[in-house]
């Protein structure tokens, strides 16, 4: 399939989240036209979308926990409304950011994270979620934003995965392994807070990225090296390994596929990914199976079952024909940020 045939699928056939999310990020419409607003209000009406809006309590705090799942938590629930095309400029997105800053969550005293002014990897990526388009970022905002931009300088330093190893080590888990004090190494979540704002994208921003990933490949020209390297887990939640798609691509155990769709493609909006031969093949094979148009027969029954569960209309595909939109809706997103033509 043809770019465009792509297109014209989704707009045709694809649920109101595609139809906008292609429009806005493809199409580059004006969200204030009234089809854009039109669609909005679809998606706010939306069984998963309604059901998280369910879980906010009168303080605009989303579950009952910083860091976990839609409906559970915070970081989850604002990235899925995200990921639905729920826009940051609602009231009940707004009102979630200041809950945020108060940091009174209902587990905190079950469940502690650092001071909200430190870098927590939760706390940027909802941060970054609720940044609205055209508005001065918040300084802590900001703040993270640069943490993760001074980690990435200093990842283009990096000589071996043995500096890496030693570190680790030396690090502490605090709250939650989605924070880990004291690394110096860009990690897969990472792209998550950085892809999930481009307040920051600047040319200068791009190219630290660019270098400190080029360096990434260099480490490991065999990504597995990443899940566990003398002999400590090196990799944590969504590891490199799973940037090794090859000749399979994505023909992965269920669950993998779906950080593969999600990260590969924060890393190809941050960085310029023509410039790192051994990520950007993942895309070019990607593109090669969506012109031949074997892309869904070349994923196992495992992978088709986790993007069924994240990506699917209802959660469950009851058509050949809403398996198909999902999977080439994904498959869009991801080539067009890689700035590949098809």
């Amino acid at each position: 399939m043809k770019k465009q045939e792509i297109i014209d699928l989704i707009l045709a056939e694809g649920s109101p989240t595609q139809k906008y999310i292609v429009k806005r990020d493809i199409l580059s419409a004006d969200k204030n036209s009234s089809e854009m607003l039109a669609l909005q209000e679809q998606i706010i009406d939306l069984k998963e979308v309604r059901k998280i809006l369910k879980h906010q309590s009168d303080n605009g705090w989303f579950g009952e926990f910083l860091h976990g799942g839609a409906c559970d938590a915070m970081d989850g629930s604002v990235a899925r409304l995200r990921e639905l095309g729920v826009e940051p400029y609602h009231p009940f997105m707004q009102k979630a950011k200041q809950a945020l800053y108060a940091d009174e969550y209902p587990s905190k005293a079950r469940r502690s994270y650092p001071p909200v002014e430190e870098y927590n990897f939760s706390r940027a990526q909802t941060l970054a979620n609720l940044h609205v388009v055209g508005e001065p970022a918040d300084e802590l905002l900001v703040k993270f934003q640069n943490y993760l931009l001074d980690k990435y300088k200093r990842a283009i330093q990096v000589e071996s995965l043995d500096e890496v190893s030693r570190e680790i080590k030396a690090a502490k888990y605090i709250g939650s392994r989605a924070f880990l004090a004291g690394k110096d190494f860009p990690w897969p979540c990472d792209f998550t807070v950085l892809g999930s704002s481009l307040n920051w994208k600047t040319k200068s921003a791009v190219d630290i990225i660019t270098s400190a990933m080029e360096n990434v490949a260099r480490l490991a020209p065999i990504p597995p090296i990443f899940d566990y390297y003398n002999n400590h887990y090196v990799a944590p939640i969504s590891g490199y390994s799973e940037y090794d798609i090859s000749d399979d691509c994505c023909d992965m155990p269920r669950g993998t596929i779906i950080f593969w769709l999600r990260e590969y493609n924060f890393l190809c909006q941050i960085c310029d990914i023509k410039r790192i031969p051994y990520y950007f093949r993942q895309a070019e094979k990607l593109a090669e199976r969506v012109q031949n148009d074997t892309l869904i027969e070349n994923l196992s029954d495992s992978a088709l079952s986790a993007i069924e569960v994240t990506y699917g209309f209802s959660g469950k595909w009851k058509s050949e024909e809403q398996k198909r939109v999902d999977i080439y809706y994904k498959a869009l997103q991801i080539l067009h940020n890689a700035g590949v033509e098809f």
